[in-house]
């Protein structure tokens, strides 16, 4: 059962991502990080994220991209950057520059697996 929280944050992603191509999979990665909730084990692999700070990175990047009105811009970038440590961090960098993580996959992983 949903809390009404959780009911909340899907009906947001859901109306602020309508008609934007992003995989289930990172529109649901992106509901954990607004709601906090601790990370389902592949998100860990494919976005990158080897310690809290990198967590905290990606939180703080999705909630810059919230109040500059830039969740699709956002959300699509996740998505492309998905599997690619290089892209991850270069997107961490734009919307949340004073991190200075560096996120790194174990292999490139093929978008058709996310």
């Amino acid at each position: 059962m949903q809390t009404l929280t959780s009911l909340m944050t899907t009906e947001y992603l859901d109306t602020e991502l309508a008609g934007v191509p992003v995989r289930p999979t990172v529109k649901a990665f992106l509901g954990g990080l607004l709601l906090e909730r601790p990370l389902y084990g592949p998100h860990a692999y494919v976005f990158g994220i080897a310690s809290e700070l990198h967590y905290q990175a990606l939180q703080t990047a999705l909630e810059a991209a919230i109040e500059q009105d830039a969740l699709a811009a956002f959300a699509q970038a996740l998505d492309q950057a998905s599997g690619n440590g290089k892209a991850l961090t270069h997107l961490v960098k734009q919307y949340a520059p004073d991190y200075q993580v560096t996120f790194t996959v174990g292999q490139e992983v093929p978008q058709d697996q996310m």
